[in-house]
């Protein structure tokens, strides 16, 4: 991802944060808003592990991952065009609204939303299994799916600090991107009808949303550095190489960051005999961010 999407992702990320708290109560009100919203954090959710795939570079686990979940989401959709198929034939619509799903739709999936439609889609194939005989679908595509099921539901606790790159195509990433704006837009104009009812919530939803921001912010990130069984620790090298930054904690073990361009960003936190620690710290002009660092002996 490159700056200027690293600050739109940032953004979605405030939005997602916000509208989470809020009463479900009140966005009830608003017609189609929940569909809405979780379209809308099903793409995020996409972006983010994007990120994450392309900032960490240190064992091979996610490049497994993910082709893993490349794998599992060509061969559910294959078995879904399938049942698709059956389902449309012998119009058993409720079965087809089931197993709707496309390769793409698959692979924007969060982790373990991936791992619950391949298996409803596995589960409903069991079900159906004499009838879909003529439709090429046989007990050993089944088990071939149910295993590439687990193979990839075992991949998803590797430790995050062995994430390896697996970059999405820039056309992918744009569309993802494209979608998500188109979602805000929904929302906004939903969230307008909201001004006289519950001022509240549409002053909080816009002031987020407000795009004539400035471009910098006193204190954008405020943190700890704290050794393994919690005490304050400094003397600490912080490395931000993306922003040129490479500033030492003090003896405190609390630090500050300011006059920093919305994005997400990757510091180091370094000292001889500890082992470095890698964070990611999103900045966003309205939020300041809470970073917490706990130092490893090596």
């Amino acid at each position: 991802m490159n700056q200027y999407q690293n600050k739109k992702l940032s953004m979605y990320l405030v939005m997602q944060d916000y509208l989470n708290e809020v009463s479900p109560d009140v966005l009830s009100l608003m017609p189609n808003f929940n569909l809405n919203l979780t379209l809308f954090v099903e793409k995020v959710t996409y972006l983010y592990e994007q990120l994450e795939l392309q900032r960490l570079n240190r064992g091979g686990y996610a490049a497994n991952k993910q082709l893993l979940k490349t794998d599992l989401s060509i061969y559910g959709a294959f078995i879904s065009a399938k049942m698709m198929a059956f389902a449309n034939n012998t119009s058993n619509f409720v079965l087809f609204d089931k197993v709707n799903y496309s390769r793409s739709k698959l692979s924007y999936l969060a982790d373990t939303a991936l791992v619950t439609a391949a298996t409803i889609i596995y589960e409903q194939a069991t079900d159906y299994l004499s009838e879909l005989a003529n439709y090429g679908i046989t007990i050993d595509e089944l088990a071939d799916l149910q295993q590439k099921i687990t193979n990839f539901n075992v991949s998803i606790p590797q430790p995050r600090a062995n994430i390896s790159i697996k970059r999405a195509s820039t056309s992918e990433l744009k569309v993802v991107f494209l979608a998500c704006n188109v979602l805000l837009r929904n929302m906004d104009l939903l969230s307008k009808t909201m001004q006289l009812t519950d001022s509240t919530y549409y002053e909080n939803y816009f002031n987020r949303r407000h795009t004539e921001r400035p471009k910098y912010r006193k204190w954008l990130a405020k943190g700890t550095v704290r050794d393994v069984d919690g005490v304050l620790m400094g003397n600490v090298w912080m490395v931000c190489t993306a922003l040129g930054i490479k500033k030492r904690v003090g003896s405190s073990g609390i630090f500050y960051l300011r006059s920093i361009p919305d994005g997400v960003y990757e510091f180091e936190f370094r000292r001889t005999g500890y082992v470095t620690e890698v964070v990611t710290v999103t900045i966003f002009y309205s939020v300041t961010s809470v970073v917490e660092v706990r130092m490893l002996v090596a």
